[in-house]
């Protein structure tokens, strides 16, 4: 993530509910924002003091509430020296104000790029609105074309550009269709260096075009692509829809073309194969094993998933290579995988509840491989599994069910994650020191454990660092050690003294020196096997095989699936 820091005049105080808290200038305004989803307790006492507030109509739209008596417009600035601009603001009554503040950090990214290109760049911005985009372009030596469908927003275009000394740069300022500009564009031979676009969900055309994003993205994209130049700086879309998955909307084509160019090249026709895996993507809460893949998975995972995530395009990949020579389409183990117990669920604040979310993909397949090696069943055999990798989550399975289990959140630390922390310290750090709730994400999920302590997440580096005699390195070390230990202790008291064996797996797990520090505090509850490795593909190979075999039936997903 890159953050928007170079506003003067906006700030984003705050976030909860739905809604955005926001300071524009000396005007605080309170918007809504569908993606905010978390509820988290209000932080900033300006919340009380806004200047105006939106509220969303059930009908659709909304209007404001005015606390206090507003210029219809003002100016802000953002930026400084060359990249600085002027931009206007007015409150308009669908919640906007005629900038997008976030977007500021593409500003930037496409004014670097064309300052470093040293020859003429052409850009197309394209659903351009009020053209912050265009302007940092043009600031930077640019030539642009501009393009809206709405003659207001243009005009609004062309007052930010004079506001920000910018009216005589070569800027042409057009009202038309995008699709249909494009397209002229096309059979006249004009090229792009740069194409910009952040269509809309919605909309219609100066000549009552009717735009749906995802009936018309796909179409505009392939277009545009016929508009670039010979060599291209940037291609750029934005998305802010939440009914869509960027994944899928941006990178579906791109990857199925790239894997039937795979199968191509190693000569495998897709109507000889028994089966299509993939893996499962964020789906609600569902029972381990495999799922046909069937049409409402493919709609939960295009325009409802848990969350946006790569793993979210797998199941969309495995049908469109499955379907078309009618062979089956399954997936295995998504990451939601939720078996767990009632009792394992309770936390000590009625309003939050304990969930399962990890790498079940590996842990299950390690449980497996552990059975079949040992001549066992599954079923009948009491393990916990650790998987270690960016983030470390464990799994308790008893009577083939994963009845308990360690989330890398309130775990032990690893190489990126926090783990759990004292919580009173921590809620002292969020409420004292500002922190937003995305920058607190960021500091447990991708900035802790090792990367906080020695600012790299490699393990190999930092037992190269033990093995030059950095006393500390090795101290934080063994302690991810001792953390790890402690929290199998936390899972085998659940077995009440059943436990079968202890399986380390993921990546971190070829590190002999973090495995045997574990081995040594936790094999006196079980014997430990270290299984080291991610092994998706094989994971993912192995469960579709034993459906094939009849060794196990697919589930039929349906989006009300309950975990049992």
């Amino acid at each position: 993530m890159r953050p928007a820091d170079t506003w003067k005049d906006y700030e984003l105080l705050d976030a909860t509910d739905g809604n955005r808290l926001e300071r524009w200038g000396e005007t605080i305004l309170i918007r809504p924002d569908p993606q905010v989803v978390w509820k988290t307790p209000k932080q900033s006492p300006l919340w009380a003091k806004a200047d105006a507030v939106y509220h969303r109509s059930n009908q659709g739209g909304g209007e404001w509430e005015y606390k206090r008596r507003l210029p219809e417009k003002w100016k802000i600035s953002c930026g400084e020296g060359e990249d600085k601009l002027t931009l206007i603001v007015s409150p308009t009554g669908f919640k906007h104000t005629g900038v997008f503040p976030e977007q500021a950090v593409n500003w930037a990214w496409y004014a670097k790029k064309i300052r470093a290109a040293g020859r003429p760049v052409k850009v197309l911005n394209l659903f351009g609105y009020t053209g912050g985009a265009t302007l940092a372009c043009a600031a930077a030596g640019a030539t642009v074309c501009h393009v809206d469908a709405s003659k207001g927003i243009v005009a609004w275009g062309k007052d930010n550009a004079a506001a920000s000394g910018l009216a005589d740069r070569p800027i042409r300022w057009l009202v038309d269709d995008c699709a249909k500009f494009v397209a002229r564009e096309k059979r006249r031979g004009n090229t792009y260096d740069g194409i910009i676009m952040d269509p809309p969900s919605y909309g219609r055309g100066p000549g009552g075009e009717i735009w749906k994003l995802e009936d018309c993205i796909y179409d505009l994209i392939s277009q545009c692509e016929e508009v670039l130049s010979d060599t291209p700086l940037f291609f750029a879309v934005n998305s802010y829809t939440t009914g869509l998955s960027p994944a899928v909307m941006e990178q579906f084509e791109l990857r199925h073309r790239l894997l039937l160019d795979v199968l191509t090249e190693k000569g495998i026709d897709p109507a000889s194969l028994h089966a299509c895996v993939g893996r499962g993507g964020l789906l609600p809460p569902v029972r381990s094993g495999a799922y046909r893949v069937n049409d409402a998975m493919l709609d939960v995972l295009r325009h409802r998933p848990v969350m946006q995530h790569a793993s979210n395009l797998g199941a969309v990949l495995a049908d469109a290579v499955a379907r078309p020579p009618g062979i089956p389409a399954v997936i295995y183990d998504p990451v939601t995988v939720d078996e767990m117990d009632p009792i394992a669920r309770i936390t000590g604040f009625s309003s939050i509840e304990r969930k399962s979310v990890g790498h079940m993909l590996n842990m299950r397949a390690c449980a497996l491989r552990y059975a079949t090696q040992n001549n066992a069943k599954y079923p009948n055999l009491s393990l916990i599994v650790a998987h270690m990798g960016g983030g470390i989550t464990l799994s308790l399975h008893v009577g083939g069910r994963v009845v308990d289990m360690i989330s890398d959140d309130e775990g032990p630390f690893s190489p990126e994650r926090s783990g759990g922390l004292p919580c009173f310290q921590l809620a002292e750090m969020a409420t004292q020191d500002g922190v937003t709730f995305p920058e607190m994400m960021r500091r447990m999920q991708r900035k802790g454990g090792l990367m906080d302590w020695f600012g790299t997440s490699d393990a190999r580096e930092i037992e190269r660092r033990i093995h030059e005699g950095d006393g500390k390195a090795a101290l934080v070390y063994e302690a991810m050690a001792h953390n790890l230990a402690k929290n199998i202790g936390k899972l085998a008291v659940v077995t009440r003294g059943r436990l079968d064996a202890i399986l380390l797996t993921g990546g971190v797990a070829r590190s002999r020196m973090l495995t045997d520090w574990v081995a040594e505090r936790v094999s006196f509850l079980a014997p430990v096997h270290v299984l080291p490795g991610e092994n998706e593909m094989e994971s993912l190979a192995l469960g579709v095989l034993r459906v094939l075999r009849g060794e196990e039936e697919a589930h039929t997903f349906a989006e009300r699936t309950e975990a049992s």
